[in-house]
């Protein structure tokens, strides 16, 4: 019947009636929550409204295109799929939110679909602001001495930067890496940590990521101030927030750059970088014992080496096998298993078995998937800020500051 009823009336005299809707519905909500405001209940309503915002937001996209394609099925689909899951937590902890959410669901549930459907997300009004929480205290492993110490965020954010980035860089690369490192440290967080330490974060490179504080300056202090509280979010949730030296050209996916496939990454896209990438080619040259030992360690017995090449190449062109006497074999964890210094990518441009040795050739430094440092030095040089820095390696992704 939906169907029926969008081909008999005008699309823009159900926009206008939808708009209308929309905002007397949105009207009543916020007026019920500056009556709670009133009352000093007013964080409790705006933290469970945003939320709700957030899940409408989600599926009116897929709704609203189902309507112009006069598509009920497809309008159903983007309906349905409103995720009152990801408020449950608040909910059944706080019952205020409870209280937030049953005004907004009894205004915007009392709407035909019509009245919701046609507003993609970027046109719904936005949500309340996040409200900004203290600044977090965590627990750093120290690897070089074994303490464990207790600090602010903020502060083991500035060695993380210096021990990731070169301090003599552009503020805005700088600032463009502490808006990354700040979320991957969170998201680690909110994952787990590092539990074989039983900390939330630690500064040995191979558990978490890199840490010098003696290496910090001013301008990493500068860097980490100005981006204060900032996290990269898709979907109002903190992103897998991965970073590299050089993509050499184009960067990867989480697939193909990491064999990551946990959880969909829409936000993570192979993008043609800024090409820099003429300082940044290598060659490697190995024995054939160590190709041998290294294909053997990954499961493969292929015996004395007669052969190597590229098998598999994902959709940036870096190599996802590579086949040795016919046996194929990961390219990322080959890399791995060889060492990431000595094969700096799997981007390789070539390949020459001669004698006793196996010689490569590629480009770039590192797994190549999410920011690239050299990259993002150089959108810095080019005038670029740290958020459109952010920006280009994150697709369809928001920068909240989620503390003070």
């Amino acid at each position: 019947m939906g169907g029926d009823s969008v081909k008999t009336r005008g699309y823009g005299e159900i926009l206008e009636s939808a708009r209308e809707r929309v905002r007397e519905a949105l009207d009543r909500a916020r007026d019920a929550w500056a009556d709670l405001d009133a009352r000093g209940l007013g964080q409790e309503f705006s933290q469970g409204f945003q939320e709700l915002g957030r899940s409408i937001s989600r599926s009116a996209g897929a709704a609203a295109r189902g309507i112009r394609n006069l598509d009920a099925s497809r309008v159903w689909e983007g309906l349905r799929h409103v995720r009152f899951q990801d408020v449950k937590a608040y909910v059944r902890d706080k019952p205020f939110y409870s209280l937030a959410l049953a005004v907004g669901v009894f205004y915007l549930g009392s709407l035909p679909f019509q009245a919701v459907a046609p507003f993609p997300p970027e046109s719904l009004p936005p949500p309340f602001q996040r409200e900004l929480t203290e600044e977090p205290t965590i627990s750093v492993f120290f690897h070089d001495t074994g303490s464990i110490r207790e600090m602010r965020i903020e502060e083991y954010l500035e060695g993380v930067v210096a021990g990731e980035m070169n301090a003599g860089w552009p503020r805005e690369a700088l600032a463009a890496q502490a808006i990354v490192a700040r979320t991957f440290t969170w998201r680690k967080i909110q994952d787990g940590g590092v539990e074989e330490r039983g900390t939330d974060a630690s500064t040995n490179e191979q558990e978490f990521q890199a840490y010098n504080a003696g290496a910090v300056t001013d301008a990493v202090q500068d860097a980490v101030e100005m981006t204060r509280g900032k996290i990269i979010t898709y979907q109002g949730e903190p992103v897998l927030a991965w970073f590299h030296a050089s993509s050499g050209g184009r960067t990867a996916t989480a697939h193909e750059g990491l064999e990551f496939d946990s959880e969909p990454t829409p936000y993570i896209q192979s993008v043609d970088d800024i090409d820099i990438t003429k300082d940044l080619e290598w060659q490697r040259t190995f024995t054939l014992s160590e190709i041998e030992e290294a294909a053997r360690s990954l499961g493969a017995d292929t015996g004395p080496v007669r052969s190597v090449r590229v098998g598999r190449r994902g959709p940036s062109g870096r190599a996802l096998t590579l086949v040795i006497n016919g046996e194929s074999v990961s390219a990322p964890r080959f890399r791995l298993v060889v060492s990431s210094e000595a094969m700096r990518s799997t981007l390789i441009t070539g390949i020459e078995l001669e004698g006793n040795t196996v010689t490569m050739k590629g480009r770039g430094f590192g797994h190549g998937v999410g920011l690239s440092q050299w990259g993002a030095w150089a959108m810095a040089q080019r005038g670029k800020s740290p958020e459109e820095i952010v920006s280009f390696y994150f697709k369809n992704t928001r920068i909240e500051r989620f503390w003070e």
